[in-house]
């Protein structure tokens, strides 16, 4: 093919017509690539992540959290998150402590609400002995019980079940506190305000007292908390992927240039591509 023909061809070619006005006009280029990708970056601001599990459903969610989610707006949050303090490398008066400490805190925010840590049985009231465990019934039975022994074990018993008692297991190694969310949470950063500043606070803590740091303190909870930790994983993930992708990017360039500023320079089109695609998506 003749050269003039092959120019003519090259021409028609829009990549070969960018290049051109790219060489010809690098700063009037570079300033128009910029104000493109700002435009776009503010577009894409507005993209927001719904990893709840009611988002993963779409408009067909399942009649089971249909139903569990009109009981939170009839009556209330009902969303229970559980601090889970394992005392077995310590002992139980830390975990007690612990709990008592962190139950002050948490007062002290407009996070959570019915903040327990302990149960007693003062809502049985006069039906008390009808909770009494049928082996600590002994005196009933005794033939030579008189009726003030029979009175005085009785007023014993339901004097001790009146006691509150520690919501633990029964090896005793697991303390609980279980609270119920003050209000819904339907944002993905809120919901990262709110568990992120809880571990905070767990920290604190177990850093304010020596006696706390053989415990082993977390939480867990219903769909909220694996929301949250859906997020976390979610994100952890992309940043270290995002990490890993531009290192062996910049890796594979300098393999193939040689050169340490080109590599580089070559990533500023790949981000301001990265950016102007996510606010596309925006729009879309």
């Amino acid at each position: 093919m003749p050269k003039d023909d092959k120019e003519k061809v090259d021409r028609k070619n829009p990549l070969t017509v960018l290049v051109g006005i790219s060489a010809e006009h690098p700063k009037k280029t570079l300033l128009v690539a910029l104000v493109v990708t700002v435009i776009f970056m503010a577009l894409a601001a507005n993209l927001k992540i719904d990893s709840s599990v009611e988002g993963v459903f779409g408009d067909d969610v399942p009649e089971e959290i249909e139903d569990f989610m009109e009981v939170g707006e009839e009556f209330g949050e009902q969303e229970l998150v559980t601090v889970v303090v394992d005392c077995k490398k310590s002992n139980e008066t830390a975990a007690k402590m612990f709990l008592e400490d962190l139950a002050g805190e948490l007062e002290n925010t407009d996070w959570f609400r019915d903040i327990q840590y302990t149960q007693n049985m003062d809502f049985a009231g006069e039906k008390m002995i009808l909770y009494v465990p049928t082996e600590y019934l002994y005196f009933v039975m005794d033939p030579n019980a008189t009726a003030e022994s029979v009175d005085m074990n009785h007023q014993y018993i339901i004097g001790s079940m009146n006691e509150p008692q520690y919501v633990v297991s029964e090896n005793g190694n697991i303390y609980i506190l279980n609270m119920i969310l003050n209000y819904t949470i339907d944002d993905m950063e809120e919901r990262g305000e709110i568990f992120d500043g809880l571990y905070e606070l767990l920290d604190e803590v177990q850093d304010s007292n020596p006696q706390y740091d053989d415990l082993k303190v977390g939480f867990t909870g219903s769909m909220t908390v694996i929301d949250y930790e859906g997020d976390k994983m979610a994100l952890n993930d992309m940043y270290i992927t995002g990490i890993v992708t531009f290192i062996l990017i910049l890796i594979i360039l300098f393999i193939s240039f040689k050169s340490i500023s080109l590599p580089i320079l070559s990533l500023v089109p790949l981000v301001m591509g990265i950016v102007i695609t996510a606010g596309i998506i925006a729009v879309i």
